[in-house]
């Protein structure tokens, strides 16, 4: 729109050669090896593409990120910018530092900061209200499907309950036995090791609490696996089911494993795209199933699948396995409901029947409801077109089945 023919050029591999484009487009991947010669070029404008991207301070993308934009005026574009406020400090920072210029403070203010016993913990969220109104104020441009593209379908949601095969609640039930029988004996052994330390009852019961949190969460991947596992013939039997309805499908998965089963049941229709598949391949699997009425099923790994492709070609989304972060459902949800869309999106999540999915899906929506609050200024009880509204009903479907 305000260059004329513009020369726009793709840079590859990680030893730098000389430019000639215009506008030039890199890969987070390669940056570290570029960003010096990028910075000789002095930039008139950087735009970081998805800047969740460089959340993590150590990483050597946001290392490069922090030293490409110094000086210069940057923007990012992202639907999903975060999964907590902590991630939300580089980009905001990288824009414009005088807003947070101590990231201790901002730390401390809208991360949740608990002492954990070992050092601190920011994975909360405080005072988001305030910090939505920080942002839309000085750096934030929140622009919603709702509200610019009126015509787009809405989005369905349904929970559907899988039962395990009897060998999966075996192998499900026996992990999660061996995780209780764990904790409880690390509980035990932390609080006599604290009440010899002379800590005061109250202390010691905070103290255990924020530690086996911790614990907690590494032991929650061996039981989502054990979920997964079990439900993988009930979830291929719906899948198979959907199919008959002549109607095409994408479904997500956490775990390579799963997918590729998934992929082995259906392959005579379907196409895989997980971390593996990429460039070319990547493009041939997603015009395959946007352009052939004989391939119906798209299978696809939720976070290499979550930016850059379309298929907007199925109105069915089934998520087999939650992620570890809301962004993820978000994104997933999105490579079909986009422009091109024409029908509502039916949005499936097929949960384990009575086991950690029911807890995972509460901890998401938790979630979903915070980045609600932050970037959207919404209010707990109003979120509106979010997973929240199909998990309220979990415990409910549960009991009664």
């Amino acid at each position: 729109k305000f260059l004329e023919n513009p020369n726009v050029e793709v840079l590859s591999g990680k030893k730098p050669y000389e430019t000639s484009g215009d506008i030039l487009i890199i890969n987070y991947d390669i940056l570290s090896a570029w960003v010096e010669t990028l910075r000789k070029l002095d930039p008139k404008f950087i735009v970081l593409d998805e800047p969740q991207y460089i959340k993590t301070n150590s990483a050597q993308r946001t290392i490069a990120a922090k030293e490409l934009v110094k000086g210069h005026p940057i923007t990012g574009l992202s639907g999903t910018p975060g999964d907590s406020p902590l991630e939300f400090y580089n980009i905001i920072h990288m824009i414009d530092p005088h807003i947070f210029p101590n990231d201790w403070t901002y730390k401390h203010k809208y991360c949740g900061a608990k002492h954990n016993g070992f050092g601190w913990d920011f994975d909360g969220a405080t005072k988001v209200t305030e910090l939505h109104q920080i942002l839309t104020d000085t750096i934030m441009l929140r622009r919603l499907k709702k509200d610019h593209l009126k015509d787009l379908p809405d989005k369905m949601y349904s929970m559907i309950p899988i039962e395990l095969s009897a060998k999966g609640r075996k192998q499900y039930d026996k992990t999660y036995s061996d995780f209780m029988e764990r904790y409880r004996s690390n509980i035990k052994a932390l609080r006599v090791k604290l009440k010899a330390e002379g800590m005061d009852p109250i202390d010691i019961r905070t103290k255990i609490k924020q530690a086996m949190g911790a614990k907690g969460m590494v032991e929650l991947g061996a039981l989502k696996m054990a979920s997964a596992e079990g439900k993988l013939d009930g979830m291929i039997d719906w899948i198979r089911d959907r199919l008959c309805s002549g109607e095409k499908l994408v479904v997500f998965a956490t775990h390579t494993n799963i997918s590729d089963a998934v992929y082995e049941a259906f392959k005579s229709v379907a196409v895989k795209v997980d971390g593996g598949v990429i460039g070319k391949k990547r493009h041939a699997a997603v015009v395959e199933f946007q352009e052939n009425n004989s391939c119906r099923l798209f299978v696809g790994n939720i976070k290499a699948c979550g930016v850059a492709i379309t298929l907007t070609a199925a109105s069915n989304i089934a998520i087999l396995e939650l992620p570890d972060r809301p962004s993820y459902l978000v994104q997933a949800e999105d490579r079909c409901h986009r422009i091109g869309q024409l029908n509502a999106l039916n949005v499936y999540y097929l949960l384990g029947r009575n086991t950690v999915d029911r807890a995972d899906a509460i901890r998401l929506d938790k979630h979903m409801k915070v980045l609600a609050q932050i970037l959207d200024g919404v209010k707990p009880d109003d979120v509106d077109n979010l997973i929240g509204e199909m998990f309220e009903n979990i415990l409910e479907l549960e009991e009664a089945a």
